[in-house]
């Protein structure tokens, strides 16, 4: 206890992941946008807390994290899904190691690949004539407007 107060760490030996990270949503009400929060409170119900959830704070490993990312994108989640989700798991451990209950955050480096979008290609002007003569009705988000 004494090593704890001299490094000013104050683990919560007894604290559940699932525990803190709806703590961690509450906190943040004020500061998202309601879609925001909803968002982040689905994300939390429907990934994080299955999978971390029943598992203490202080036990959590990167080896943990890792383990899942592998499990949904092997199991054909899409990779913006999972990154989003580590990505909220590692802002809320963050917030832990900042308010000192945890002594390092264990999603900090367990990050997939971010996803890119597609290579998007430029049309030709005959292109664009071709799609014009087929679509004579505005598209949004075109740039050619026929």
């Amino acid at each position: 206890m004494l090593d704890a107060e001299y490094r000013g760490v104050y683990e919560e030996r007894n604290l559940r992941v699932g525990v803190f990270l709806y703590a961690w949503l509450e906190s943040k009400r004020l500061a998202l946008a309601p879609n925001t929060w909803a968002g982040y409170r689905a994300c939390i119900e429907r990934d994080l807390v299955p999978a971390f959830g029943g598992m203490l704070l202080v036990d959590l490993r990167p080896r943990h994290v890792d383990a899942w990312v592998g499990a949904q994108l092997a199991s054909g989640r899409r990779s913006s899904t999972v990154h989003h989700a580590v990505a909220m798991l590692r802002n809320a451990l963050n917030s832990a190691v900042r308010s000192w209950r945890l002594r390092y955050n264990p999603a900090e480096h367990s990050v997939p690949p971010k996803p890119r979008a597609a290579v998007r290609t430029c049309w030709s002007p005959i292109g664009r004539r071709r799609s014009c003569a087929t679509t004579p009705i505005p598209t949004p988000g075109c740039p050619w407007q026929c």
